[in-house]
């Protein structure tokens, strides 16, 4: 099973490995990352942009790698009256 990951942060792959892994442990698979764009600002400010970034990525790779699954994965922050917090 051949799955593409939008981005090349070997963090981001692993994280796609060990999940991947866990529903399908008895499965071969191939994890490929891809370097794509989000579509979105560098630094998403807010859970809606963070999420449309991710869905970008996991489409173009899906379709870059001729994968069976696409994973996106995009961190963001998300402004408060108090301040920040990283996602």
């Amino acid at each position: 099973m051949k799955i593409a990951v939008g981005s090349t942060n070997p963090v981001k792959i692993e994280a796609a490995k060990r999940a991947f892994g866990k529903v399908w442990p008895k499965k071969k698979l191939e994890i490929v990352g891809i370097e794509v764009p989000s579509g979105v600002s560098q630094q998403p400010m807010t859970d809606k942009e963070a999420v449309k970034g991710a869905r970008n990525r996991a489409k173009v790779a899906i379709k870059s790698a001729r994968a069976d699954f696409g994973v996106g994965l995009e961190g963001g922050l998300q402004k408060f009256w108090y301040g920040a917090w990283a996602r």
